[in-house]
């Protein structure tokens, strides 16, 4: 039985590791997900093996770090899908280095990338998304 027939989800970093896991038991618990990466070509390549072709999932090119690109991307799922029901804030950088020598420009790329919630701030400006958040007072715990 699928848990989430019928619901809209919006996944950064969809394209690879836990965002192309989350995106792929999203589908299979029945959602429509819409997913975002920076890179285009593996973008496509994920949307392609996760079953653009059923009708399962969508990708946008967007970078999180883009506030203009996010808003514009999360307004024309909701345009098209009339909500978000589940938003995942995943996307973030593969830092491989030694934290000891990592320059001020690294860790200001991967600080950007990773305190980034713009997709969190982009869907509570949109009057469609769908309902409380966690972030919201009147959210409770079923």
């Amino acid at each position: 039985m699928q848990r989430l027939p019928g619901k809209i989800a919006f996944v950064t970093g969809g394209a690879r590791g836990i965002g192309y896991a989350i995106v792929e038991k999203f589908v299979a618990e029945g959602a429509f997900v819409a997913f975002i990466d920076v890179d285009d070509s593996l973008g496509r390549d994920a949307a392609h093996q996760l079953g653009e072709a059923r009708g399962d999932v969508e990708f946008h090119r967007a970078d999180v770090t883009n506030e203009l690109e996010v808003r514009e991307t999360i307004a024309a799922v909701i345009r098209k899908h009339q909500k978000i029901d589940i938003l995942v804030n995943n996307a973030g950088i593969n830092a491989y280095f030694d934290a000891t020598q990592m320059s001020e420009a690294e860790w200001a790329s991967i600080s950007k990338a990773h305190g980034s919630a713009r997709s969190t701030r982009c869907a509570r400006w949109s009057p469609r998304a769908a309902g409380p958040s966690s972030t919201s007072p009147r959210f409770t715990r079923r």
